[in-house]
């Protein structure tokens, strides 16, 4: 939010308020610095308490070209390196100032961790974090916990902490220090990913969102090649990531059907997509003139979305390898994904010849992939007759 002076002002005792009435319900004010940055909201003709983040960033670089602004009167009581630590977040950005106000210790995690004090304020703002104590003021109290060692703090937060996660929180560089990037760390943090970067001197935070969809990509070579990349959002990384991770997944399961002993070392040092397009090519080359794999035999799990004159559902093992051999691709390597359920492979005659990739559970049912021979692609008749199938198939599941 670009906050100009026809919707925000700085009073002469310092305060600064917001005034979104002509749109929202909203008129809020914040103490200065010195009195803790609190939030009050206007409510019934009387300011009242506002203990949650409002979520509108005040250190903002779109303020920097109107040096006029009032924003700038407020924040100037706030000390410079404070305002140079937290200009990177914009979610909870409030939550920190305010904690940063009235504890050195913070103030501390600002400048050598800040992201462990983004965490930290994410705790606070749940008030799931601290636990009251009888007797010392919750101010008190937060300052005495980020006092503490930095593994220490970790381990309040997550049940877990070691230097490695340490140091983890150190290397990440973020993108806006949105909502979105704060829980990617935090679910980064409590599935064990910090290891994987163990031996990299900065993270980029798209990086978390591509390994957390394709998690096999960890330790590869290959995602060296998407650090350097530059993306607006986390959700155009894992987009522009999907082609190369979907290849990707698709030769770990070739190896795993395949029994290729050093298969994931052979995944680990394609240092680029054609590289991997090759092992792919080779993979898929052996899988389909096999006659026999492991699991030959087995049935598939009934698949939840029933079939039709056009569209048949792979049932057994045997078939999903001739599908494979007769289409020259690799939905032979799928085997584990549909004898777990996490995908449903279809065999479509009309109006051409191809094979479908269901996933996902109940309405959330989606067409994951659809290819011709040679992995080429629909032409959109085809695809938009499947999707037609599919929709007509849910609604009435």
């Amino acid at each position: 939010m670009f906050l100009d002076a026809n919707i925000s002002r700085t009073s002469t005792d310092g305060h600064f308020y917001i005034d979104l009435r002509r749109h929202l319900d909203v008129y809020l004010k914040y103490a200065p610095w010195t009195d803790g940055i609190r939030i009050y909201r206007h409510d019934a003709g009387k300011w009242v308490l506002e203990p949650k983040d409002p979520d509108i960033p005040l250190i903002n670089s779109a303020h920097n070209a109107l040096p006029a602004l009032p924003i700038h009167c407020f924040l100037s009581t706030v000390p410079e390196p404070v305002r140079q630590c937290l200009a990177p977040f914009s979610y909870l950005q409030t939550t920190m100032l305010r904690i940063c106000s009235f504890s050195p210790n913070a103030r501390d995690l600002a400048r050598n961790i800040p992201l462990l004090l983004w965490l930290a304020a994410d705790a606070v703002e749940k008030e799931k974090w601290p636990e009251a104590s009888r007797g010392v003021s919750p101010e008190a109290a937060i300052d005495e916990l980020l006092g503490r060692k930095r593994k220490q703090i970790l381990q309040l937060l997550f049940g877990t902490g070691n230097a490695c996660t340490v140091r983890f929180l150190k290397k990440i560089r973020l993108l806006g220090g949105e909502r979105d990037e704060l829980k990617l760390i935090d679910r980064a943090i409590r599935t064990g990913l910090p290891e994987t970067f163990r031996h990299w001197t900065t993270v980029p935070i798209h990086l978390l969102a591509i390994l957390e969809r394709f998690p096999e990509m960890a330790g590869s070579k290959l995602l060296l090649s998407f650090a350097g990349r530059q993306y607006d959002s986390l959700q155009n990384s894992v987009s522009k990531a999907y082609s190369t991770g979907r290849l990707w997944e698709d030769v770990y399961y070739m190896g795993r059907v395949l029994e290729i002993g050093d298969a994931a070392k052979t995944l680990n040092t394609c240092a680029s997509v054609d590289a991997l397009q090759r092992v792919h090519d080779r993979w898929t080359a052996a899988l389909n003139r096999k006659k026999t794999i492991a699991s030959s035999g087995a049935v598939f799990p009934t698949p939840p979305i029933a079939g039709n004159r056009d569209i048949h559902p792979i049932r057994t093992v045997d078939d999903l390898l001739a599908e494979g051999r007769l289409m020259h691709h690799c939905v032979g390597g799928y085997v584990e994904k549909v004898l777990s359920g996490a995908s449903y492979i279809y065999r479509v005659t009309s109006p051409e010849r191809a094979t479908l990739e269901l996933t996902g559970f109940g309405k959330q049912m989606q067409i994951a992939q659809l290819r011709l021979a040679h992995n080429q692609m629909p032409s959109k008749n085809t695809y938009q007759t499947v999707r037609n199938w599919l929709n007509a198939r849910l609604a009435v599941n």
